[in-house]
């Protein structure tokens, strides 16, 4: 090697003498600013064994280095040819080592990821099924609870039962009382009875106050009725009696009630229950019937003069030749209802079949709904 060439290589190594100058001046200032921790983290990463290789690197480097500073380059740069592949051999080997290493932790902290998703799956599964069983109990205890309240509603309703049966006792001496009237009656169906038997029924009435019973099936009625009351005014009507004007009939039940040429005149019939009744040629004249249910009611030739029938059912009834002389009928329902023949006024008769009301021709009616039963009860 000529002396040209050394020279290069001394300013070479003058370079990187201040290069390493250079380098160490930068690491102390930040080993000051705090990179100290930055350092510590990655020889936790890197490891033990790499660590001790880096510094084995690192230490094989300075001596190479002190040795050209000391002797002459030659020599070293035949020292650093022949150590410097053994020396990077190992380096390279600790970080192979080390990324192996950290391939099976990171395998292994995946299997333990993927064992740890298909646990939380399996405890998520179990949850929901347990779930889906904790509603089905729910919806059981939500059912008994409901037939607990049914069971109470019923109690109670029977309970009002036995408290009205006290007033049978009543009511069966004011029918001996009418019954004792009614032999001296003369004058058809216009009796007026003594005051003091109206007085006894205008109280008994009142108190006859509408509950809920048991049907024939078991369960209670839909609405309130009072079969007491409607059972007085049966009698009533049967006898020939007037309705006393205080006494109270409302919800009565008259259901499937058979009259003929019954006097009704102004009774208090709101709400009460009058379907597939029969009272032909009766009069209920000035009656109150708002939200009195008439459906597939036979009430051929009824005067309803004057009545207040606002919010009544009159679907399918048969009202065929009944009279509507200044009748309220607000919000009536006369669905499928026969108005044939009826004695209204135009306006009324148009408002009766906007609401409804059907005229039907001969035996249309009963051959569409069918013919009612003959009446029981005759009245003369």
């Amino acid at each position: 090697m000529n002396e040209k060439n050394v020279a290069n290589y001394e300013d070479l190594l003058s370079a990187r003498d201040r290069e390493i100058e250079r380098l160490n001046t930068k690491l102390n200032s930040r080993k000051k600013s705090g990179s100290f921790l930055w350092r510590f983290l990655v020889r936790i990463w890197l490891g033990k064994n790499t660590n001790q290789a880096i510094e084995a690197y690192k230490d094989h480097m300075l001596e190479v280095y002190s040795s050209t500073k000391a002797g002459s380059f030659s020599s070293a740069i035949n020292q650093l040819a022949e150590e410097q592949p053994v020396a990077s051999a190992n380096l390279l080997a600790a970080i192979a080592a080390r990324v192996l290493r950290r391939s099976r932790l990171m395998y292994i902290s995946s299997f333990l990821t993927i064992c740890a998703a298909l646990a939380g799956f399996w405890l998520a599964f179990n949850a929901n099924s347990l779930l889906k069983q904790q509603n089905v109990k729910v919806a059981e205890q939500v059912g008994l609870t409901k037939k607990q309240n049914q069971l109470i509603e019923t109690q109670n309703a029977l309970s009002e039962a036995n408290r009205r049966s006290a007033l049978i006792y009543d009511l069966t001496s004011i029918m001996d009382s009418i019954q004792v009237e009614a032999a001296s009656f003369t004058n058809g169906y216009t009796e007026t009875l003594p005051m003091e038997i109206q007085s006894r029924i205008v109280a008994v009435s009142k108190a006859m106050r509408p509950y809920r019973y048991l049907k024939e099936d078991g369960t209670l009625t839909e609405r309130a009725l009072s079969p007491e009351r409607g059972q007085l005014l049966l009698y009533l009507a049967q006898v020939g009696a007037r309705i006393p004007q205080e006494a109270s009939f409302e919800s009565a039940d008259l259901r499937g009630a058979h009259l003929f040429r019954a006097n009704l005149y102004g009774a208090k019939l709101a709400n009460a229950d009058l379907r597939n009744a029969i009272l032909v040629d009766s009069d209920f004249g000035q009656a109150d019937l708002r939200g009195a249910l008439l459906n597939s009611a036979y009430m051929s030739s009824v005067n309803f003069g004057i009545a207040l029938l606002d919010y009544a059912d009159f679907e399918e009834a048969d009202l065929s030749g009944s009279t509507f002389n200044e009748t309220d009928i607000t919000d009536t329902n006369f669905k499928n209802a026969n108005i044939a023949n009826i004695k209204a006024s135009e306006r009324v008769k148009k408002k009766i079949q906007g609401l409804g009301g059907v005229e039907f021709s001969g035996t249309e009616y009963h051959e569409r709904f069918g013919s009612p039963n003959p009446p029981v009860l005759i009245l003369k």
